[in-house]
């Protein structure tokens, strides 16, 4: 039975980063932001899944795919992959599986609904590369209680099926994180971190606006999104929230991590309006 890794990843999680340098091994074939219906090709439009996995392999890759549907399109993907000694690892689009989006009609599976297909016929090797819950929260700009009614899912049902957690916070603090995704691969990858920001990828297609580190060429921690007194009271109180990261180990209060000058906020936001 051939094998297929494939990652989790919710939306601000480090996921553009991470599959970047995913993408440096001469080694991997990677597939960005995919779901069962649907996916995000290279100009960063939501295309059909079949569409959006022959663009990426096509444009990144010089691969031309033969197929009709997912089920083709993948076996043959995977016969290149065999045939050429590369490994094939996909990131599947959590977002579509997660959150209410025109993509899934607003009517999210709440399911891991690509890793459910592809073990019927595949060997899949998967795991989670995650972000503290309040991070993620404060970057997608959801209202609090939206946010952790699907957040919430998502972190319970990665606890569920006891997939392997990778933290994005363990790869930006320069630990062995990259060693570590390979002994529990069994593949020695071979990643280049001095240029993995020339890579392309996927990524920011799904909430309107950019993300504070989308334009970083090296690995730097940001501080935490600067919020006012009264909205740091609902992050420090919201039992949900406190669920969310209790799940994946990480502390419960705004306060845990560093955040960013009033005046940092401010130029970003100012920034951001004039820059569209």
């Amino acid at each position: 039975m051939s094998n297929i890794i494939l990652f989790q990843c919710a939306p601000r999680s480090g996921g553009t980063l991470f599959s970047k340098i995913l993408k440096t091994s001469e080694d991997v074939i990677l597939l960005s932001e995919i779901s069962l219906k649907v996916g995000v090709d290279t100009s960063h439009n939501i295309v059909p899944v079949c569409d959006a996995i022959k663009n990426q392999v096509r444009e990144w890759y010089s691969i031309e795919l033969e197929g009709d549907n997912l089920t083709e399109v993948i076996s043959d993907l995977v016969n290149f992959c065999e045939k050429n000694n590369k490994t094939l690892i996909v990131r599947e689009w959590s977002f579509q599986s997660f959150f209410p989006s025109e993509g899934n009609n607003f009517n999210p599976t709440l399911e891991f609904s690509l890793l459910n297909f592809l073990e019927r016929k595949y060997n899949v090797i998967s795991f989670a590369f995650v972000r503290d819950s309040i991070d993620v929260y404060l970057s997608m700009g959801l209202d609090i209680d939206i946010f952790v009614k699907y957040y919430r899912k998502y972190t319970e049902l990665l606890v569920t099926k006891e997939i392997k957690i990778f933290k994005y916070e363990q790869l930006i603090n320069n630990s062995d994180l990259l060693q570590e995704l390979s002994n529990y691969l069994k593949n020695n990858f071979c990643f280049d971190m001095d240029n993995f920001c020339h890579m392309s990828s996927t990524g920011d297609t799904q909430l309107g606006n950019s993300s504070r580190g989308g334009g970083k060429k090296y690995l730097a921690r940001l501080p935490r999104k600067f919020v006012y007194p009264w909205h740091r009271y609902r992050i420090n109180h919201s039992k949900e929230l406190e669920i969310c990261n209790n799940l994946l180990g990480y502390s419960v209060s705004y306060q845990s991590s560093t955040s960013e000058w009033f005046f940092s906020y401010l130029f970003f936001k100012i920034k951001r309006r004039f820059s569209k």
